[in-house]
């Protein structure tokens, strides 16, 4: 199965003051982990806050530390569903709290978020070219390794929230490393249709 699987996937950590993350030094371990499970990965470009990590099949990590707030609009669709009030009751304040970020990105191909795009979607269809990363296998390794990033970054600075977007859920920091070892598909990846009925205020 080609072309049904998106191929950017994303993850925002939330922290509560300054978690003064450098990702290509704090994820050394992270890189040790997934090359005990024959995923080498390479540093392709760093500085203090910013790390991309190259791996087989073209597989690209990025990982950006924020040391201020992110914007709190963005969560405004997660906070109203149900689902993600279950697994963090009290998600409105934790973002309002938030002080400090880590945006983390995972996709395949040189093309990255581009292949998700409808037009050039039709395009690689219509003169018969796979898209990088669109099967079944290579999804379920990007939830794989975007759940290993984030356990490794929690287990060093723990945090307050952890936004999965491709399921559009809130997880409250300390539930985040008992959902990422569920099996799948999960909630890392199936996200049912629960919203509450009142807007959140603030988040508009």
């Amino acid at each position: 199965m080609d072309g049904k699987y998106t191929n950017n996937l994303q993850a925002a950590l939330l922290f509560e003051g300054e978690a003064n993350i450098c990702p290509s030094i704090h994820l050394n371990q992270f890189r040790g982990t997934m090359l005990e499970k024959n995923l080498p990965l390479n540093i392709g470009q760093e500085n203090e806050t910013f790390a991309l990590f190259i791996g087989p099949d073209e597989l690209y990590i990025s990982v950006t530390y924020y040391n201020e707030p992110a914007e709190h609009g963005v969560f405004a669709f997660t906070l109203q569903s149900g689902l993600s009030n279950m697994l963090c009751e009290d998600a409105p304040a934790r973002v309002q709290r938030h002080r400090s970020h880590v945006l983390v990105g995972i996709w395949h191909g040189a093309l990255g978020t581009a292949t998700d795009d409808p037009k050039i979607a039709e395009m690689f269809d219509q003169i018969g070219m796979p898209r990088p990363g669109h099967s079944l296998d290579m999804f379920n390794l990007r939830v794989d390794v975007l759940s290993e990033v984030c356990r490794h970054l929690i287990e060093f600075q723990p945090a307050s929230a952890v936004h999965w977007t491709q399921s559009n859920l809130m997880i409250a920091g300390d539930k985040a490393l008992t959902v990422f070892d569920q099996e799948r598909p999960g909630l890392l990846t199936v996200h049912p249709i629960m919203f509450g009925v009142e807007k959140v205020p603030g988040f508009d």
